[in-house]
């Protein structure tokens, strides 16, 4: 059994840098040295080295095209933040029965790819899309009105993608301030590779369920460090102590420790089911460790990227 997880993390791990060399690295190396050569008129570049391209950064066009972007990109995390915050809020204000199904608002972009979102964006903000199709109806203009290829839709788009990022940390912090509670973050440079959104969702339920069980005016520990050729990241809370026949079956989908007490804080049971699928997917694995001195620690095991 352990050779065949074995091979499987060195397959999966392997299968994993391969691709983020052929669609990732080398593509970049790729643009890296495009930006070194000549433009050609008949070709798209000419081997003859030069540093003309950077020069015309400094061109006023481009300097206006940064700034806007730069804008652009600063307005954006404010609306995120405007908005993401008190939907936050509410989420942690939630009762037991309301708070899963506003996270499940949250979460369910992250089930669907981004480029069919954006589609979903196309359908909306093109000229006979639900908004102008909306605005002709109202009688606010008589004829269908484009929103696209403008700083509009940029903003809707990057608000849409980003707002979910926006919402879980933030209702992280919320729930832990609601309780009183410190989170402390201690982390030691390394890199491991994989879904972002999936190790983020991951870290998010092992705070999360580190914060509701743990004690009001406590502390939850977060740490990520090397050791050997892993990453181990730590979440360690002060929350009742885990049986040690539990410790292996709470990773179980719908399993409930203690059920009266996941009843009154809410949950379905597959937060920590997934944080096991999810570090087995990046060939590691997740456990918990015996209560030392009232803590209870849950640990990740993440190949680490050598340097």
């Amino acid at each position: 059994m352990k050779q065949t997880r074995a091979f499987f993390n060195r397959f999966s791990i392997g299968v994993t840098a391969l691709w983020l060399l052929l669609f990732a690295l080398l593509p970049n190396i790729g643009l890296l040295v495009v930006t070194v050569l000549t433009r050609g008129e008949q070709d798209f570049v000419l081997p003859q080295f030069t540093l003309d391209n950077y020069l015309r950064l400094l061109d006023p066009t481009f300097l206006k095209i940064l700034w806007e972007s730069l804008w652009l990109a600063f307005m954006s995390t404010l609306a995120c933040l405007l908005v993401g915050y008190p939907f936050a809020y509410r989420i942690a204000r939630a009762s037991a029965k309301m708070k899963p199904w506003l996270l499940l608002l949250v979460i369910i972009p992250f089930w669907t790819n981004s480029l069919i979102r954006t589609y979903a964006l196309i359908l909306i903000l093109k000229a006979n899309g639900l908004i102008s199709t909306l605005l002709v109806w109202l009688g606010v203009t008589e004829q269908p009105v484009s929103f696209m290829y403008g700083d509009f839709a940029v903003f809707m788009g990057i608000l849409y993608t980003f707002l979910p990022f926006m919402v879980l940390p933030l209702y992280a912090s919320t729930l832990a301030a609601k309780k009183g509670i410190a989170i402390l973050v201690e982390a030691s440079p390394g890199t491991i590779t994989g879904s972002r959104e999936l190790l983020r969702r991951a870290l998010f339920n092992l705070v999360e369920n580190a914060v509701k069980y743990g004690p009001d005016g406590g502390q939850t520990r977060l740490c990520a460090e090397l050791n050997g050729a892993d990453i181990v990241i730590t979440v360690a809370n002060q929350g009742p102590c885990i049986p040690p026949e539990l410790r292996e079956r709470i990773f179980e989908p719908f399993f409930r420790a203690d059920t009266a007490r996941s009843r009154e804080l809410g949950g379905v049971g597959l937060g920590l089911a997934l944080v096991r699928a999810i570090a087995e997917i990046h060939g590691g694995s997740v456990w918990v460790e015996e209560n030392q001195a009232g803590w209870n620690r849950f640990l990740v095991r993440l190949p680490a990227v050598c340097s």
